[in-house]
């Protein structure tokens, strides 16, 4: 149990050191080696100090990492550590002399580094090709049964094809016999609804063609009866338009008379009340046929209404209503002086 505690303290020291987290590094794994000391593990021993000479590398302190070194490589070689372990050691070595400047010893600790590194490599090489060897070998082989078996496979599935072409042969004829049969029939009954979906549908736009003739001669006998109703309307307002017209030059003349030959004030007010009216009627029927000009201008609002005020004077008197102008002096209006006072 300890031993593992030992192993993962000194994987959480390389963690650190890789974060730059060297006094972290130092103190966890310096835990690791002291634990693994305790349990008398050499190879957690040559691990940890391995760690920890890398650890005090970092830091500067080279005489300490060169301590740790010495001792990983110790307890290496004496337990019999693989190549690339010594491998390794010896490269951690090489860097320390070299930062010591005992660069004798660096070298000597490189050259074994790259010896090791060589016969590694050799070694991994013959294992290597060795196993290529065994592999083809057995690939020879397999290849060889997979061959006999496939050729025997295809044998008995050739002449099973051969049977289900002839079986499926029969079977699409038939098929095929039927398909077209219904293809036939199905095409023969499509054709015959198209046929009466057409006629209905030719029918229907025969109808609707006969109901918009219909709508035509209706529309036109319509807007025929409107243009003459029209024509009535226009004719009719023609002749109201001249009989008024008539009518009130008639009465000018009479009115006229009337304020002329009387003395009494009540009936020239009533006479002249009566001429503005049947001369605004005029000057109305001047303006709908545009030949009515106006005459406008700068006008005393207080006059027009006392001139107002005295056509109607007779009947308010009469009925005994006091009629008062408070409108002010000086106040103006711009317009027709004798259509405001036949109002």
């Amino acid at each position: 149990m300890r031993d593992n505690i030992s192993n993962n303290l000194n994987n959480i020291g390389d963690a650190y050191l890789k974060l730059g987290k060297t006094k972290l590094a130092i103190e966890t794994i310096a835990e690791s080696l002291e634990i693994a000391r305790e349990t008398n593990n050499e190879w957690d021993i040559a691990l940890s100090s391995l760690s920890l000479a890398e650890a005090h590398m970092e830091a500067g302190n080279f005489k300490l990492a060169l301590k740790f070194a010495k001792e990983s490589l110790d307890l290496s070689n004496k337990i019999g550590s693989d190549l690339s372990d010594l491998q390794y050691t010896h490269e951690v070595l090489s860097e320390i002399y070299y930062e010591l400047n005992q660069y004798q010893l660096a070298y000597d600790h490189f050259s074994i580094h790259n010896a090791l590194h060589d016969s590694l490599n050799s070694t991994n090489n013959i294992k290597k090709v060795t196993s290529l060897e065994l592999q083809y070998k057995h690939d020879q082989e397999t290849q060889a049964t997979l061959l006999a078996a496939e050729q025997t496979e295809a044998i008995h599935q050739a002449e099973t094809e051969k049977q289900k072409v002839i079986k499926y042969g029969l079977i699409g004829g038939f098929v095929v016999m039927l398909i077209f049969a219904l293809t036939i029939t199905s095409a023969s009954i499509v054709r015959k609804k198209a046929n009466l979906k057409l006629t209905a549908q030719n029918s229907l736009i025969k109808e609707q063609k006969e109901q918009i003739a219909m709508n035509l001669v209706e529309v036109k006998t319509l807007n025929h009866s409107l243009d003459n109703t029209n024509n009535m309307l226009q004719q009719l307002s023609k002749f109201k338009e001249r009989l008024t017209g008539m009518i009130v030059h008639d009465l000018k003349n009479p009115l006229n008379s009337i304020i002329n030959l009387t003395k009494e004030r009540l009936t020239i007010n009533a006479g002249k009340q009566m001429l503005n009216m049947v001369l605004n009627i005029l000057d109305v029927q001047k303006f709908e046929s545009a030949q009515f000009t106006l005459q406008q201008d700068t006008l005393q609002l207080r006059s027009l209404v006392d001139k107002a005020i005295e056509q109607v004077y007779f009947l308010a008197e009469r009925k005994s209503i006091k009629i008062n102008n408070r409108i002010p002096q000086g106040m103006k209006i711009f317009a027709e002086e004798e259509i405001q006072v036949g109002l």
